[in-house]
């Protein structure tokens, strides 16, 4: 690990420097960029705020216990990816109950060591390394969350203008099918003038959603009681041309009311079907619908029958056979 490592993301030395400070100033800048500073809550707030690399500070910092518990509020407050090391130098252990009382007021704990001066340096090098190194793995996890929001963002971006653009194209598919409908058609085609039209209006629901998901960024989508028969029913009606042509049955059991999104429900039930069917070596296939133990119940009753008719035979007595002669 070199010094460029940490080149914007420097160690905060917050302590009065006296010899022993001094050598482990110089052990330090042999990790990465050292910055000095008085041992205030103020300066290692502001390290914590700028994501430096470590703290370290002397015990001074916690003259009383307002002042660790803004340290420790300060520290609670560092992103879920944070968790900066923090070294407490103790000289003979002169406020170790206030370093207590800290480690019990923040959330991020782990990485706070308290050391007792005088220190070996190769001692005091050994740790700095292993609180660097997990330092820098924060720093990846942050980069990749960073990366993770920025790609998220594309695709919403992506979304919004794709389900923009196939509304207008999809308005005149309707328009073709509203006309259409108001014409004398004979039966056959009117079936599919209709089945057109029920298609089309889902697929201006599904972007409608999908707009409505572009545009809501940071907000939490709210859900509210969806009846599962009706989403059935609707993820059925979807997929009649494909359950005709495969001649498929599709069995629903009564079903409860969930909360959530009512097309997203939809889609994701229509997918579901949509796989058993096209996925299914039978000539008819058939699908059943269940929730909880219903489903459970008419499997079991399925696998004992199967048990029952594919059990060897075996005979209430076991026949005698005549002693062999001697």
């Amino acid at each position: 690990m070199t010094n460029s490592t940490f080149e914007n993301q420097p160690i905060l030395l917050a302590a009065r420097l006296g010899a022993n400070e001094q050598a482990l100033r110089q052990v330090l800048e042999t990790q990465a960029l050292v910055k000095v500073d008085a041992p205030t809550v103020e300066a290692v707030s502001e390290a914590i705020r700028t994501e430096a690399a470590m703290v370290v500070l002397s015990e001074e910092v916690l003259t009383d216990e307002k002042l660790g518990k803004q340290l420790g509020d300060r520290r609670s407050q560092q992103p879920e990816w944070s968790d900066i090391p923090v070294l407490i130098l103790l000289k003979e252990c002169q406020r170790f109950g206030d370093c207590l009382a800290l480690l019990g007021q923040t959330t991020h704990h782990r990485s706070v060591l308290l050391l007792e001066l005088p220190l070996k340096r190769q001692i005091f090098a050994a740790i700095v390394r292993s609180c660097l190194q997990n330092r820098q793995r924060q720093y990846l996890l942050r980069d990749t969350l960073y990366q993770l929001q920025e790609s998220n963002q594309t695709l919403q971006n992506f979304s919004y203008t794709a389900a923009h653009e196939l509304r207008n194209p999809l308005g005149v598919v309707k328009s073709g099918y509203d006309l259409l409908a108001r014409t004398p058609l004979e039966p056959k085609q009117q079936k599919l003038v209709d089945m057109g039209q029920r298609t089309a209006g889902r697929m201006n629901q599904l972007l409608g959603a999908l707009l409505d998901y572009s545009k809501v960024q940071s907000h939490t989508r709210e859900y509210g009681a969806v009846d599962m028969n009706t989403v059935v029913k609707d993820a059925i009606a979807g997929l009649e041309v494909l359950i005709n042509n495969n001649r498929a049955e599709i069995n629903a059991a009564p079903l409860p009311t969930v909360k959530g999104d009512h097309q997203l429900l939809v889609q994701l039930v229509g997918n579901l079907i949509k796989n058993a069917i096209i996925h299914n070596d039978s000539q008819i296939p058939k699908v059943t619908i269940a929730a909880g133990s219903t489903l459970t119940e008419q499997v079991s009753s399925k696998t004992e029958e199967r048990l029952e008719e594919t059990a060897p035979h075996t005979p209430e007595h076991t026949p005698e056979y005549p002693p062999e002669n001697s």
